[in-house]
């Protein structure tokens, strides 16, 4: 195995230029109209249900390859601008704690007021790609998930890499209207399916803030990883470390201020595969991590794991049968100097948790799913029972920085001693209309348990949306 200092040393060999080539032009927008029925907050009179127009626009261009300076390898520059635009936000969805915010639009409208939109740089570096032995290299803004460093060429093994086991760690946040980019380098070489990946960077605002321009200085992430596939599995080992050094009280279940520096180390990998018997097609992945370092003044000792199998026969009709459990440890006693629950660090909760409920921390996640898909068209129903891993803890919602000062980013809500949170159903269906659009719907209904009851006066809640997002 090839050493990561060696791949660095190799990232600034000159090699011979490549003749330049015409600017290339690439952009996309989104529409979105997204609808919200939080929990009914304790004395009633907040907008708790509403719907509002989520619209974000990306431009850039690229000079391909074959420019250079003095020292360096030829190198493709690219720079994107990004704009996103929200409209008829609710103007009263933030109750008093514990209700807090009342989804994701009472989310934006406390974090930007009334500023409806903005413009910033959404990317802006060089790219080296590889050759033989150099690695590929990226410096400047840039755009990032942990996960997806070697995919197996299955088609369906990708996809539930990229659904289930990608972005645990490191994510653009997609999902929300402004999304978050990496100010910072990221080198990686592959070779034969294998691949060995080293980041570092700043995270950017976004996420919630529209300003999504401005560097996050005092949060600093690296992450290693050495990943390999092959046709029909791909396994991963990764160190990240992250420090959080905003001077933010940490949000957890101590109760006592904790402006001292955060610092993560988080050791994890997993595994994926497949296997066909006879008729029936059967996939597994594990996942896990554990976290060791200090959450302010207390010591941080943290794990999570997750499992997952799915099967496919024709007696199913197409469809693909799933299940699994996720596991992210929490704190069983908030007075003994230790911090032990899960961190979430600048990942994206809606990937796992597509009505965001609940996040990576102090729980415990039991599921089903079933998933049709062919090349145009994914519909995926999926199941979830919610509960707290530890009652002395919190119920924990959000968790991705997303700011330099103001809010945490992870938030949470009192237990009571109970360990229901709620259970979701969901479905969506994604289409590729063409080459350029492609439409998706989307439903999701949560029942709230005991924890959910002790925090709101309704324990219902619902998220829905259609999306068109057109390429050009």
């Amino acid at each position: 195995m090839y050493g990561l200092a060696s791949i660095i040393a190799l990232g600034l060999v000159v090699a011979s230029p490549v003749e330049s080539t015409n600017p290339v032009f690439f952009g996309a927008l989104r529409v979105r109209s997204e609808s919200w029925g939080w929990f009914n907050p304790v004395g009633g009179g907040y907008d708790n249900n509403y719907t509002f127009s989520h619209n974000l626009l990306r431009f850039g261009g690229k000079l391909p390859v074959g420019h250079r300076l003095s020292g360096l390898r030829p190198f493709e520059t690219v720079a994107e601008v990004a704009s996103p635009l929200l409209l008829g936000l609710p103007g009263n969805a933030v109750a008093p704690a514990p209700g807090g915010t009342l989804g994701m639009g009472g989310q934006y409208r406390l974090t930007n007021g009334t500023q409806q939109g903005s413009m910033f740089f959404k990317t802006a570096y060089i790219h080296m790609p590889q050759q033989g032995l150099n690695p590929d290299v990226v410096l400047g803004r840039y755009e990032f998930a942990d996960g997806l460093e070697a995919l197996p060429s299955d088609g369906d093994l990708a996809y539930i890499q990229t659904q289930r086991i990608a972005s645990r760690m490191i994510s653009p946040d997609p999902f929300t209207a402004v999304g978050r980019s990496m100010d910072g380098f990221k080198v990686s070489r592959t070779i034969n399916k294998h691949s060995q990946t080293l980041a570092g960077f700043y995270p950017t605002t976004g996420a919630f803030n529209m300003d999504g321009g401005d560097t996050i200085s005092k949060v600093r992430q690296l992450y290693v990883a050495d990943a390999s596939s092959n046709a029909t599995s791909s396994n991963r080992y990764f160190v990240g470390h992250y420090v959080d050094a905003r001077g933010i009280n940490a949000v957890d279940n101590t109760g006592v201020p904790n402006d001292v520096a955060i610092e993560i180390t988080t050791l994890g990998g997993h595994v994926l595969g497949g296997k066909t018997y006879g008729k029936s097609r059967v996939d597994t992945f594990l996942w896990g991590g554990m976290q060791t370092g200090n959450w302010g003044t207390h010591v941080h000792q943290a794990y999570a794991a997750a499992a997952e199998i799915g099967f496919k026969n024709p007696a199913t009709k197409g469809w693909w049968l799933r299940g699994g459990a996720g596991y992210f440890s929490g704190d069983a006693n908030p007075g003994d100097g230790k911090h032990q629950s899960w961190a979430p660090q600048t990942y994206a909760p809606r990937l796992l948790f597509r009505t965001p409920v609940v996040t990576e921390s102090n729980l415990q996640d039991l599921y089903a799913m079933a998933i049709k898909r062919n090349k145009r068209e994914t519909i995926r129903l999926e199941a979830h029972a919610y509960r707290v891993d530890k009652p002395a803890d919190r119920w924990y919602l959000g968790g991705p920085v997303f700011q330099s000062g103001g809010a945490f980013g992870l938030t949470g809500k009192p237990t009571a001693g109970l360990r229901d949170i709620a259970s979701a159903v969901d479905i969506s269906y994604d289409v590729t209309l063409n080459q350029r659009d492609t439409l998706n719907i989307y439903a999701g209904y949560v029942r709230g348990g005991a924890i959910a009851a002790n925090s709101y006066s309704g324990r219902s809640a619902f998220l829905g949306f259609v999306q068109l997002v057109r390429k050009f």
